[in-house]
């Protein structure tokens, strides 16, 4: 019995010194960024304060309110018009000559801008079509001159 109590005795001195010498080589071993590649990318550069460039197209042609319903999955689109009203967190309410519809505006989109329901835009969006629904996401805003 003193045998027993004497190897017990022994191999958790043995095993406690093992796990402290392995974890501390775990705090000194470098990372590699690893934390870092697990938070969401913001499309920001690393100041947090500017957004990065990229193609821009403000010449496209706009399309109708009416024909956003031909578009396809995933087709990039321009509307003109203005918007009415906030319908929901996210959700407003665009119009032009044709008709309205319900679109969904990122708040990064707004790019700062003071918007009314007198000031005619560009939204600069995609359409998002599932089960029988189409939507209209809206990544860019523009106040037209």
């Amino acid at each position: 019995m003193k045998k027993l109590a004497l190897v017990s005795a022994l191999l958790i001195a043995i095993s406690g010194t093992a796990l402290a010498a392995t974890q501390a080589t775990e705090t000194t071993q470098p990372t590699f960024g690893g934390e870092q590649m697990a938070q969401k990318h913001d499309g920001k550069h690393r100041d947090g304060k500017t957004q990065r460039g990229g193609f821009n197209n403000e010449q496209a042609a706009a399309i109708k309110v009416t024909e956003v319903q031909n578009a396809k999955d995933d087709q990039r689109i321009v509307l003109e018009g203005f918007i009415e009203k906030q319908v929901g967190k996210e959700d407003y309410l665009f119009k032009d000559d044709s008709g309205s519809i319900e679109v969904e505006i990122d708040r990064r989109a707004w790019a700062g801008q003071e918007i009314t329901p007198n000031d005619k835009v560009k939204l600069f969006g995609e359409v998002d079509k599932s089960w029988n629904k189409t939507e209209v996401e809206i990544y860019r805003v523009v106040k037209v001159q």
